[in-house]
């Protein structure tokens, strides 16, 4: 969105004209010559950041949080391309059973699991704010794994979140602010996602 409604964290970090594209799935059609683990034709999805494999962080295993990290599609040419090239560290094999829709979206379905696994949600109302793809699977991941009451939210945008049954929607400032009191009275806990 920041691409698209082109803000000024868009205007700082892109230098146009850019190839945009953030997650991906698709097939291997050539390898690099010290690649062993991979082979044309596997099916793969990448990570939508690269990182340098220099840095502290890198070198203890923490690339995630590499502290030279590069963005696909902001710092480098996205995804959209007909052909991309991609470090073997940052791509990953699809099972069979996975197509190519759910496997570009596994890197977003694992950045909401991982919040909501170690945010101790269980016995927590939790209140998401904003209603993005990853806080939608925030949402569904919670819901599905707990016993436990969420409500979302999108501010700028009513009506831009349909899974009523799953999760309930809050439209307004008023609405969220009446969705933390509730859960101040009626929970023992209470927990926010900000994505």
């Amino acid at each position: 969105m920041h691409i698209y409604q082109w803000t000024d964290w868009a205007q700082e970090r892109l230098k146009l004209p850019m190839v945009f594209g953030h997650e991906f799935s698709g097939d291997i059609v050539e390898v690099g010559s010290s690649v062993d683990s991979f082979n044309i034709g596997d099916r793969v999805a990448g990570e939508t950041n690269t990182p340098c494999n220099n840095c502290y962080q890198c070198q203890t295993g923490n690339m995630h949080i590499c502290e030279s990290m590069k963005i696909v599609g902001v710092h480098t040419p996205g995804y959209f391309a007909e052909y991309i090239s991609i470090p073997v560290d940052c791509v990953w094999k699809l099972e069979d059973s996975i197509n190519y829709e759910i496997g570009s979206m596994l890197e977003p379905i694992g950045i909401a699991v991982h919040g909501v696994l170690s945010g101790e949600v269980g016995v927590k109302t939790v209140a998401i704010y904003g209603c993005g793809s990853i806080d939608r699977v925030n949402g569904v991941t919670g819901r599905r794994m707990y016993e436990t009451w969420w409500r979302c939210n999108e501010l700028l945008k009513p009506g831009n979140f349909d899974i009523n049954p799953i999760i309930g929607n809050i439209y307004s400032l008023e609405d969220y602010q009446r969705a933390f009191k509730d859960i101040e009275n009626g929970c023992p806990g209470r927990m926010i996602l900000i994505p």
